[in-house]
């Protein structure tokens, strides 16, 4: 008879507990039950050039529903202002928002604008290319996913996968180096170190932007003189190896590559870039993202209808800097009505925006270990150039 109660105690306490998990268990993102316009809006990465979730951001956050936000300079003035400003985005947003920031090295860390709390200052990716340590790489990258996931943000652009030589590409040394042995074994280094904090990293530009002397944020046209034989021996390898290890995210660029393509133009409207070599030949299944709506080499040489056209036609999933969530979602909505863009673009884009943001589980519960003394400690010792500002 006591075994018997014992039993129906267990019993009862499984089916105890699993209803309690159950009941407490975050619910997940589905599109199921999302109108177009809500799918439209996870395809965005808004921006707000302020640092204080106002009236208007709250608004925008709950009408429009954007899957992503962008932290940019504006955001990052104090450390407890921004991390109050991410933990706003999680309340209005949702709690598994895409919330990015840009931290490479060298002449990109947004991190190192906050003022009153300073970030480790790291080293240009061309000085870790030449060291080619492997172990190095990873703690770089470690140390970009701690700083990225202390200010409370779920996701990093990084690292760089292009090749490159640094005197003559835009790029300069925010590239690893111009040996693509180099670039994979540590890029992927800084990948992972950036993964292990629970940081979804970003890997940048495909199909690779190091040959070009142009820079894409204010030039016209820049251009990759490589057929795609020469493209795929070095440019595409870090990309081919990143998709091997299962990389989630993807950022296209904007130069082009006529010898490929036949026109000029840009990777990130191109479906022969993005839905012909990404998708097709390469088998990425994840999320390709391209590079900020706003820069010069899109924006002065094409309307803002058919950007958003000819990018989601070539497969592209995520846009960054939209120039208004509302007026895009409006754009978008009236092509897919139209006939201009299949529904089934959204909503393929839709659910892959969604699946990732299933698996931000914000575990990055706003940790304390920003700027850490041992952490710019580590970079001086390693790269003596950069001590004076990890002082």
């Amino acid at each position: 008879m006591k075994k018997k109660i014992v039993i129906i105690i267990i019993m009862c306490l499984i089916v105890f507990i699993t209803i309690f998990l159950l009941c407490n268990k975050e619910k997940e993102l589905s599109i199921d039950n999302m109108s177009l316009r809500e799918k439209i809006g996870q395809m965005l990465m808004v921006y707000y050039n302020i640092d204080e979730v106002d009236e208007d951001l709250i608004k925008s956050l709950e009408e429009n529903k954007p899957g992503g936000f962008i932290l940019t300079g504006a955001n990052l003035i104090s450390y407890d202002r921004t991390r109050k400003f991410i933990s706003d985005l999680y309340k209005y947003g949702g709690k598994n928002m895409i919330v990015a920031v840009d931290q490479e090295g060298g002449s990109v860390q947004r991190l190192y604008d906050i003022k009153d709390k300073k970030a480790t200052f790291l080293p240009n990716m061309y000085d870790v290319g030449i060291l080619d340590d492997k172990e190095i790489s990873y703690k770089i990258g470690n140390i970009i996913g701690t700083e990225v996931s202390s200010i409370g943000a779920n996701t990093v652009f990084s690292p760089v996968l292009d090749i490159g030589n640094y005197k003559f590409s835009a790029m300069g040394k925010r590239m690893l180096s111009d040996n693509k042995d180099i670039v994979i074994s540590n890029a992927m280094e800084i990948y992972k170190g950036i993964y292990d904090t629970d940081v979804i990293p970003i890997v940048k530009h495909f199909p690779g932007i190091g040959d070009t002397s142009l820079d894409t944020h204010d030039a016209n046209v820049s251009i990759v003189d490589k057929t795609y034989e020469e493209l795929y021996d070095t440019d595409l390898q870090p990309f081919i190896n990143a998709i091997d290890k299962c990389v989630e995210v993807i950022m296209v660029g904007h130069s082009s590559y006529p010898k490929i393509t036949n026109d000029n133009l840009p990777a990130s409207l191109s479906s022969v870039i993005v839905n012909d070599i990404l998708r097709n030949e390469l088998k990425f299944d994840g999320v390709v993202i391209m590079d900020a709506v706003n820069m010069g080499t899109i924006s002065n040489n094409y309307s803002e209808k058919d950007i958003y056209i000819k990018a989601i036609n070539a497969g592209v999933n995520m846009f960054i800097m939209p120039n208004g969530s509302k007026r895009v979602i409006d754009l978008i909505e009236k092509a897919v009505k139209s006939g201009e863009i299949d529904e089934k673009m959204i909503d393929d884009s839709a659910k892959r925006i969604v699946d990732l943001r299933n698996k931000i589980s914000n575990k990055n519960e706003f940790n304390n270990n920003f700027g850490l003394s041992i952490n710019k400690k580590f970079i001086c010792e390693k790269f003596h150039d950069y001590c004076i500002y990890n002082e």
